[in-house]
């Protein structure tokens, strides 16, 4: 990788994570025990619909046309084929997204295309846990997650970890752009300020940065690196574009 290449990445990075790294670099010059709560502008942090992945058992029910019912399983390309819709792409839509997709394809050659789109098996809801915990990777998150559970699934804080200034990457799925929400858990974890263990979507990338890191480009240089090896996996691939 060129020299280039690296501070063009370097550039892009700190342009997403500017108020993290205002936050980080603040905290440590003043010492002072800081909680940083997301904007209000920002989307919240609770349960979102979910969306469709490959890998997921569908079934497709057209109430006035039963004869079509069926049962599809999402191929990695992100495609189903249905009879008389044909290729359809589903991967990344919610059901009802999908509903409202099929009802348009049916209705060019059936009445009453009435269409339920059912979820009756999914992938692993998963989130990525990087940079200093014991067992970085994904860790499940069916049936909920907190932002601090989801570390101690990943093996806890090495003793080298920054308490307050864990970083959550999330998708907003509106703009399609990278979100940044700083939080200092070391209240979180005596059992007060409770407000920072958030709960997690599906997705979600959380980064525990280095404590004693002094420099900007030294702490994007350990963000990139802990992001690397999941930027491809399945339901990642928007970090790629972060951190190529």
């Amino acid at each position: 990788m060129t020299r280039t290449h690296s501070t063009t990445r370097i550039r892009r990075v700190m342009m997403v994570l500017a108020p993290v790294l205002i936050a980080f670099f603040s905290a440590c010059a003043s010492g002072r025990q800081t909680l940083s709560s997301p904007p209000a502008a920002l989307p919240a942090t609770g349960k979102t619909e979910y969306r469709i992945a490959p890998g997921d058992n569908l079934i497709i029910k057209l109430y006035y046309h039963p004869e079509l019912n069926t049962e599809v399983w999402v191929r990695p390309d992100g495609f189903i084929s249905l009879e008389l819709a044909g290729e359809v792409k589903v991967a990344g839509q919610t059901p009802a997204e999908i509903d409202s997709v099929l009802e348009l394809r049916y209705g060019l050659k059936l009445v009453n295309p009435e269409v339920a789109v059912i979820v009756k098996n999914s992938i692993t809801l998963k989130v990525f846990v990087g940079g200093e915990v014991q067992s970085p990777g994904l860790v499940s998150i069916d049936g909920g997650m907190t932002l601090l559970g989801a570390i101690f699934q990943a093996g806890g804080f090495k003793s080298s970890a920054q308490l307050s200034q864990i970083v959550l990457l999330r998708k907003d799925d509106r703009s399609n752009q990278p979100l940044t929400l700083t939080y200092d858990v070391r209240g979180a974890l005596q059992g007060k300020h409770a407000q920072a263990n958030v709960a997690l979507n599906p997705y979600d990338v959380i980064y525990v940065p280095k404590s004693g890191i002094a420099r900007a480009n030294q702490f994007m240089d350990s963000f990139i690196e802990g992001l690397l090896p999941m930027s491809t996996l399945s339901g990642f691939a928007w970090v790629y574009a972060l951190v190529k």
